[in-house]
């Protein structure tokens, strides 16, 4: 990337953590702040498409989508991606929460690790992608995915800011299940 095209790129991410930030402070629920996390990925960060996905408590280990904003057309019904061993739980999602290490995709024509989730990728224009786990002190409980329309997008202080706004994400998150689970 040019040096006035990654530092314009840079601008917008940090701008977009301050919008994010800005959304946690005046959510009042956990799903209406991912909702508009999501949708501010897309409209502030410029990326094609953002979603929040949590572990299935089912047998199946598949992760359930709950919530999302941007470029889809389908894509998040057509796909299946799991958190399981297995070749639908090897792709970066899977990955970010097996390990709790962000994953990141920068190129979905040549990595082999996307072969399931290829063809649906570039049809709808994904280049790269990001997942970044969701996680508090007893774990991983979800990743937030970003994509994007050019490969190599995802730079190593872009990632830093991104894992920096998600760690907020997962506080907040955290933060909304405690005040449910136990009402004042």
């Amino acid at each position: 990337m040019a040096a006035s095209k990654q530092m314009t790129h840079l601008d917008r991410v940090k701008k977009l953590s301050h919008a994010i930030g800005i959304a946690i402070s005046q959510a009042n629920d956990e799903q209406t702040m991912l909702d508009t996390i999501c949708r501010l990925i897309v409209e502030e960060g410029g990326y094609c498409m953002a979603w929040v996905g949590f572990p299935s408590p089912l047998k199946d280990q598949d992760v359930v989508v709950a919530s999302h904003f941007g470029i889809d057309d389908g894509y998040l019904k057509e796909i299946r991606i799991s958190w399981k061993n297995t070749e639908s739980g090897r792709g970066i999602t899977g990955m970010a929460i097996r390990t709790s290490v962000t994953q990141v995709n920068q190129d979905f024509l040549n990595n082999p690790n996307m072969l399931p989730w290829r063809d649906a990728a570039l049809k709808r224009g994904y280049q790269s992608s990001i997942a970044i786990p969701l996680d508090k002190a007893d774990g991983v409980f979800g990743a937030l995915m970003i994509y994007a329309r050019e490969p190599q997008a995802f730079e190593a202080e872009e990632v830093e800011i991104l894992e920096f706004v998600v760690r907020n994400i997962s506080k907040a998150i955290a933060w909304f299940r405690a005040h449910i689970a136990t009402p004042q």
